[in-house]
This record gives C-alpha cells, sequence and structure tokens, in this order.
C-alpha cells in the first residue's frame, strides 16, 4: 500500500499577514508536531503550483491577473480579513497547487491517504472575489481537476469549519456533480449557509447546510471574545449596523481587485 502523503511548500510561510489569526505559525505548528511524532508514515512532497488553465477555469480570468498584479506591488489588505504581501501569490498557487496534486495522487493510486498543508485558504473565496483569508478556492480547483481530468461523475466536499464555506458554496450551488456539505456554527460571518439553502437550478439538492446553534455565551467566553483579534468578524452579526458599516469600508479598500472582478462578472 502506498505511504500517505504531505504536501506542502516552503512558499506558504511567506504569505505574510503578521499578527493575524491566519499566519505561517499554523503551519509550523503542524510541522512541529509532526517532526515530535515521527511525522507517523507521511511522505513529505513539494506542492506543485496550480495550472494557469484550471485556475482561470473556476476563477475568472481578470480576477487572477488583479490579485497577482496586487501581490507584485506590494500588495496589503484586500479587506478587513485578508492581507496579501509580495510573497503571497506564489504562496497562493502552491496552496491551490498542493489540494490539486493531492487529489491526482489518490485518483492514480499513488498515495493512500494524504494532507495538504497550505495557504491561504480557500473556502470562502469566490470566483471574482477574495474574502476570508482566502484568495483561491482550493477544494473547488481540486474537485475540478477531479471532475475534468479523471472523469468522475460525482465529488464530495465536506467543509466542517466554524464559518461557512460560502466560496465553494456559491461555486458548485447549481452543480450535480458536486455534492457540498457545511457544517458550520450558525450565526456568524459570513451569513451564509442556512439549512434552507440546498443549492439552485439543476444543483437543487446537491447543497446541504448544517449551521450548528451557537451555545449560550459564559463569562469567560464574553471576556475572551472582546479581547481576541479580529473580533468583529467573529462575534458581530453580519445584519448588524456596525457590521454594515465595516463592509461598506471593505468594499472601498477592495477596489484594486473588486474593480477588475466587477468588468468580468459583466461580460
Amino acid at each position: 500500500m502506498s505511504a500517505p502523503v504531505y504536501l506542502s511548500h516552503p512558499a506558504v510561510l511567506d504569505h505574510d499577514t503578521g499578527a493575524h489569526p491566519e499566519r505561517a505559525d499554523r503551519i509550523r505548528a503542524i510541522e512541529a508536531q509532526l517532526d515530535r511524532v515521527g511525522w507517523h508514515g507521511f511522505e513529505r512532497r513539494e506542492a506543485p503550483r496550480v495550472d494557469r488553465a484550471l485556475l482561470e477555469h473556476v476563477h475568472f480570468r481578470e480576477y487572477v491577473a488583479a490579485v497577482g498584479a496586487y501581490c507584485e506591488r506590494g500588495g496589503g489588505a484586500i479587506d478587513a480579513d485578508t492581507i496579501v504581501g509580495p510573497g503571497s501569490w506564489e504562496a497562493a498557487l502552491r496552496s491551490a497547487g498542493g489540494a490539486v496534486e493531492l487529489v491526482e495522487l489518490l485518483l492514480t493510486n499513488a498515495a493512500s491517504t494524504g494532507f495538504a498543508a497550505g495557504r491561504p485558504p480557500g473556502h470562502h473565496a469566490k470566483v471574482a472575489r477574495a474574502m476570508g483569508f482566502c484568495l483561491f478556492n482550493n477544494i473547488a480547483l481540486a474537485a475540478t481537476h477531479a471532475l475534468r481530468e479523471h472523469g468522475l461523475e460525482r465529488v464530495l466536499i465536506i467543509d466542517w469549519d466554524v464559518h461557512h464555506g460560502n466560496g465553494t458554496n456559491d461555486i458548485f450551488a447549481r452543480s450535480q456533480s458536486v455534492l457540498f456539505i457545511s457544517i458550520h456554527q450558525d450565526g456568524l460571518w459570513p451569513g451564509t449557509g442556512p439549512a434552507t439553502d440546498h443549492g439552485a437550478g439543476d444543483g437543487a439538492g446537491f447543497t446541504v447546510n448544517l449551521p450548528v446553534p451557537r451555545a449560550p455565551a459564559t463569562t469567560s467566553s464574553a471576556a475572551s471574545s472582546r479581547s481576541a483579534p479580529f473580533r468583529s468578524r467573529a462575534s458581530s452579526s453580519p445584519s448588524s449596523c456596525s457590521s454594515r458599516r465595516a463592509m461598506t469600508r471593505t468594499r472601498r479598500i477592495r477596489s484594486p481587485i473588486a474593480a477588475s472582478a466587477t468588468r468580468a462578472s459583466r461580460r
């Protein structure tokens, strides 16, 4: 039996987000623990860059180009949560490429199982919008590769995260080829993923959203929430006035990439 595979690349550490919840220390912590336990038999491999044609099949070409150009100019805040720098472009290509390569290895029986340790993450990324730490939708790219290159008829995506995977949800909302299941906490950002969202059109019934009710807040958890960085993203309802003001400010600072995405969507 083939060994399990761990896919990553040094470039994912160069996606510099500063003192941010999604930072390079996440990968360092995973690898440090695996070092301590002898990697559990995992074979380490470098993640390749994602194929540009595949990237532009899932995302608008203009959007992809805009992200690359913004990173090349030095980057900045795409929105209140999504930060990029000069190293973010290569990191994003390797993060997406690692997810796609893992599918390739599994479907060709070159690996028994595996783990793709990439960043930036991807499940909030839409076809023409970066958001929620995410630039490109890694899992959507991996699933699309399986469908197009290996002729699979059905792909199952299980997204288990405190936040709803709205980008993946929307990309496959009208598809019968992908069953998307999301388990997420109810009432949190980005305010999507109600149990009533089952997909649309031909894809109706191929989206399953399972929002988990929030537990009653305790004194300690409320205090922790007040002191946590990026608190508005984790604890503010999208329907609140303050959140709407924050979203308005976000749209303004996203202009270098949002402008190209808007042009693409009007084609």
